[in-house]
């Protein structure tokens, strides 16, 4: 029992030697000699702290809602006057239940959405709790809040409904998309070719790697470098099956995720392979990436032929970018062109893809996010499991556990993706001919957006109490007008699709009516194509000109320099490479150009240095505009590589209003810049026009017969040879009457004087003729026409709060903004107010009496006057206005009826 004794405590130890007392030594050095500074810089920084989130969106959220309730909880609550000045679970539960009634909805019924509430929720109780070390909310509090929103849910103050429906923008749909955008490029002008081209290339982009847009464009509030540059795509030649042609590969690297912006670390790589099918380069990434490179400067070479040579030498096979740490994506300015110093906001790809679906005619507004949605519906629809993984197999080869892989450590063992999904996707749409049911409707007519008035931005103002000076609520009233515009066009759209169409098999055929001898435009005419546009040189700017090869064996390399042919003394190439054979005879028979056959003479060129300038002058921006045989597009977007890419990277057309140039983009690969100009379609018109609306309100009473059909192929060119190459041939048109021009400039007795009326009409100026006075107050005072009448054209885009005060002002609108002749007009007008008809040219004042003049009309009245005989036309033979001049009873055609 002698350890009953034995006590641990009374033992003694000696020191031990500390083996880590070198540890850490510089470090506690450091703190000892900067501990004055750092005990201001913490207290400093621990005064300063202030709530910030992991994104800049997000502190400015919780910012919000926590100054809202701090006013809430000072002027209701009385707050302050507690001694206890911690917010209660009680104080937010009131603060929820009255918060939908302080803030504005984005619903048409004015509701708010459950999602804000519930946000405001959450972000709160975050704010809250930093900013007050006593706050809690127990879990009885968490329901009571939990309860107030259900009721405010129950109460109808509150809405699960969906700002805007969802949609699912998939592959087949992107491809509509970049096709629209570059066809109406070619066809019918852009202001800046770098932007549609920097557009194209983004929307397409996002979606093949199924993407934000805010994980390669810099996102809201962000100030720093967050965003694609040069130097995070690579670019890569690889050999094909035939060792002579180069297939460009590209990885692109994503820095800057959502939830990842600080964090390289979670970089996701992204391969994507060039597209065999010259059918799909307008979605082909590597192809778009190329062109608007050699546009941008990104790279030295000025060419894609260059670039082909220099990555052919280059060992390592790469394309080197000129400025890496440049953005990929700029930010446009006022005038729509790039601003290479400021990256592209994330808000731009939202407004290109809402101007995309505007030229498909797609019912409902589009958003970016709708891009990664139509991505993951098309990945899981895949048939092929080429691209399939398993990664619980690599987890359990690894010996990851369940929630390693759940944190994405697997993940990151695997590394990226190496499949390319976007070809993949875009093979398997090709081979699905119908199209989904459930695709988002598009109409059969673009979307044309028409510029809002000042007197509507004013009126808007004035209705909802907004300070018409300030340009915040001019531009709200300019938002919401045309969301409103793009509503109805879309509603009358629908009911276009909706309505019944008539079985032509079964129903009774029509009375076959004469042709007409004059130009008509209807509301629903065919589109103009602007295929005439540089082929006549009128102006002081040179014509654009871009490059084609001649037509050669398909087997060899498509980019070889022995085959290009220069024209030494217009500095300009030509490219007849797969052109379509109607095209070829035409400019055989028409231009004197030989172009070989591949079987034939490969290795010969073109005969005639002056045949191929009249080639230039009369054929190529015919080809590059005309559509081609398989589909309504630009025969260029499907032409074969180095055409599409020379196309898109040289061409500097540009439509303006003005007529400077100096402003304009230029250099690299890039032609001089040179007008877009609009002709007039009508035969020997010399014409032309800087808009399309100008051109479109001349055309309407142009009385020419149109040269050009309104839909061009290339099947047409023969019958428009003569349009192509316009000859001194002697116009057709009617000469026009002569006229006594009055002296509207003699003035009148009693003159100037103001309008009588001007306290109505608000203009207070003095007229100086009685012409001018006479003219104001036909069109701003017309007793007989009924307050508050708005357009009755069913596709009009006006608010429906546009009144017109008079018969001119509406007919001037029918005119100009619906592109009305006098006749269409007159229709819609004498749908509000009786119209007299008016006899046409050569018909004598005095009518003549007569039986109806259609053919095999059954009806024996002998109509006395012009409105019931063309109140018969109307009704019996379901003829317009612009017919009735058809059937007009002249002394050699006049009908009596016998007794």
């Amino acid at each position: 029992m002698a350890d009953a004794d034995f006590n641990s405590s009374d033992l003694e130890f000696s020191g031990q030697e500390d083996n880590g007392a070198r540890v850490g030594r510089r470090a506690m050095a450091s703190i000892v000699s900067q501990s004055v500074k750092d005990r201001v810089a913490s207290k400093k920084t621990l005064k300063t702290l202030k709530d910030i989130g992991n994104a800049p969106g997000t502190t400015i959220q919780r910012q919000y809602w926590f100054k809202l309730f701090k006013q809430y909880a000072t002027v209701t609550l009385g707050i302050e006057n507690r001694a206890n000045k911690t917010p209660t679970a009680e104080d937010v539960i009131r603060f929820i239940d009255r918060l939908p009634s302080h803030l504005q909805s984005r619903h048409s019924d004015g509701k708010i959405a459950w999602t804000v509430i519930k946000n405001a929720e959450m972000q709160l109780d975050r704010a809250l709790a930093f900013h007050y070390p006593d706050y809690t909310l127990s879990r009885n509090a968490a329901l009571r809040v939990d309860a107030t929103i259900q009721k405010l849910l129950d109460d109808g103050q509150i809405t699960r409904d969906p700002v805007r429906e969802k949609q699912w923008l998939t592959c087949q749909i992107i491809k509509k998309l970049a096709t629209a955008i570059l066809s109406d490029a070619v066809q019918l002008g852009t202001v800046s070719w770098d932007m549609t081209l920097a557009g194209t290339f983004s929307l397409v982009l996002q979606a093949a790697m199924a993407s934000r847009s805010g994980d390669f464009m810099r996102s809201a509030h962000y100030t720093g470098d967050e965003y694609l540059k040069w130097q995070d795509i690579e670019l890569v030649a690889t050999a094909s099956d035939d060792d002579n042609v180069l297939v460009f590969k590209m990885m692109v690297k994503l820095l800057y995720r959502k939830g990842h912006k600080r964090d390289k670390a979670a970089a996701f790589c992204i391969e994507l392979s060039q597209l065999v099918d010259n059918n799909d380069s307008v979605v082909d990434p590597t192809k778009l990436c190329i062109a608007y490179a050699l546009r941008v400067g990104a790279v030295k070479e000025t060419s894609w032929s260059d670039i082909l040579d220099v990555v052919r030498s280059r060992p390592s096979k790469r394309v080197l970018w000129t400025k890496p740490s440049s953005p990929v994506f700029y930010a446009l300015t006022r005038t729509r062109q790039l601003d290479m110093f400021r990256p592209a906001p994330v808000d731009q790809q939202r407004r290109f893809l809402c101007r995309a679906a505007e030229l498909v005619g797609m019912l409902n507004v589009p958003v970016a996010h709708d891009l990664r949605k139509g991505a993951a519906a098309d990945l899981y629809s895949l048939k092929s499991d080429a691209l399939s993984g398993d990664t619980n197999k690599v987890r359990r080869f690894l010996g990851h556990s369940m929630a390693a892989m759940g944190k994405g450590l697997t993940d990151a063992y695997i590394g990226h993706n190496k499949g390319d999904s976007w070809a993949t996707r875009l093979d398997q749409a090709s081979k699905d001919i119908k199209a989904a049911p459930f695709e988002p409707q598009m109409a059969a007519v673009p979307f044309k957006k028409r510029k809002v008035t000042t007197a509507d931005i004013d009126k808007y103002c004035d209705t909802r109490n907004l300070a018409k000076s300030e340009r915040k609520n001019r531009q709200t009233a300019r938002t919401a007008l045309a969301k409103a515009q793009h509503e109805r066009w879309a509603e009358h759209q629908k009911s276009v699709l909706d309505d019944v169409q008539p079985a032509t098999s079964t129903a009774t055929p029509l009375p076959q009516v004469p042709p007409i001898e004059f130009v008509t435009t209807a509301p629903g005419r065919a589109p103009l194509q602007d295929v005439t546009n540089v082929l006549r040189t009128t102006s002081g700017f040179g014509a654009q000109t871009h490059k084609f090869v001649k037509q050669r064996d398909a087997s060899k390399d498509i980019d070889n320099d022995d085959d290009e042919i220069n024209n030494v003394n217009t500095g300009t190439a030509f490219v007849l490479e797969n052109i379509d054979p109607a095209l070829r005879v035409f400019a055989e028979d028409m231009l004197g150009v030989q172009i070989d056959s591949p079987a034939g003479n490969a290795g010969s060129s073109l005969q005639g240095a002056s045949g191929v300038e009249s080639m230039a002058a009369g054929c190529i921006s015919l080809w590059a505009a005309s559509r081609s045989q398989a589909s309504n597009e630009p025969a260029v977007l499907t032409a074969p590589l180095n055409q599409f890419i020379g196309y898109l990277s040289t061409v500097n057309l540009v439509s303006l209003s003005d007529t400077s140039l100096e402003s304009r983009a230029t250099g690299n690969s890039r032609d001089a810049p040179s007008r877009f100009l609009y002709y007039c379609q009508t035969e020997h018109c010399p014409r032309t026009f800087y808009t399309a609306l100008r051109r479109d309100q001349h055309q309407v009473n142009c009385r020419a017969e149109p040269t050009l059909p309104g839909s061009l192929t290339l099947d047409d060119v023969h019958s428009v040879s003569e349009a192509a190459v316009p000859s001194p041939s002697p116009t057709t048109a009617k000469p026009k009457r002569k006229r006594k021009a009055a002296d509207i400039s003699k003035a009148s007795e009693g003159f100037p004087k103001p309008c009588p009326d001007s306290d109505i009409c608000g203009v207070t100026k003095d007229f100086a003729t009685d012409h001018l006075l006479r003219n104001h107050r036909q069109l701003h005072h017309d007793p007989n026409w009924p307050k508050e009448t708005s357009c009755n054209v069913p596709d009009c885009q006006s608010p429906k709060d546009h009144y017109f005060v008079s018969r001119e002002a509406f007919r001037r609108h029918l005119n100009s903004y619906h592109l009305f002749n006098a006749d269409q007009a007159r229709e819609y007008i004498g749908k509000i107010i009786p119209v007299p008809y008016r006899a046409p040219r050569g018909v004598g004042k005095s009518y003549l009496s007569t039986m109806c003049l259609f053919p095999d009309c059954k009806t024996q009245t002998e109509f006395a006057n012009y409105p019931d005989y063309t109140n018969h036309l109307k009704k019996t033979h379901s003829l317009t206005v612009d017919q009735y001049p058809l059937y007009i009873p002249t002394s050699d055609s006049v009908r009596r009826r016998r007794y």
